[in-house]
């Protein structure tokens, strides 16, 4: 995140601005100091702003990735389901047992990925981590489960 980085430089700038414009207060007028107080303000007020803007844009971008995960692992789900109807017995109650495995896990990464959702305070980085370890260790399990009843 290259961005936030930029406009917290921006405003550290800013921030210096202003403190070198009250230590030479004598210098300038108060109309002067006036207005770079108020320039200042307006500088960081856009700068968080654009930071606020551009977190939540990433945000939503993580969001829409993981959303498309999660649908193609829905429809994984749909095919072992389907391929449970069909096989016999034996295989389906083993079926069975894993789908609902499989179902557990998808449901705590379901409620995860709702918690960072609704939860923007904790950072961006913080989240993909645990989202993604998550993420590929139920993919890896469907992936083995395909690879198993598939077979028989």
């Amino acid at each position: 995140m290259r961005k936030p980085n930029r406009l917290l430089n921006v405003m550290i700038m800013n921030l210096a601005l202003f403190t070198a414009s009250c230590d030479n207060s004598d210098m300038r007028t108060q109309e002067e100091s006036k207005h770079l107080k108020k320039e200042v303000k307006e500088n960081v007020q856009d700068t968080l702003e654009s930071t606020k803007q551009f977190t939540e844009n990433k945000f939503d971008e993580y969001s829409q990735a993981i959303e498309t995960s999660m649908n193609a692992l829905q429809q994984k789900h749909r095919q072992l389901q389907k391929q449970a109807l069909q096989d016999g017995k034996e295989a389906n109650i083993e079926l069975q047992d894993a789908l609902a495995t499989l179902e557990m896990k998808r449901e705590q990464l379901q409620k995860q990925i709702e918690e960072q959702n609704s939860n923007r305070d904790t950072p961006l980085e913080d989240l993909q981590l645990s989202i993604e370890q998550a993420l590929e260790e139920l993919e890896e399990l469907y992936e083995v489960t395909i690879a198993r009843f598939s077979r028989q």
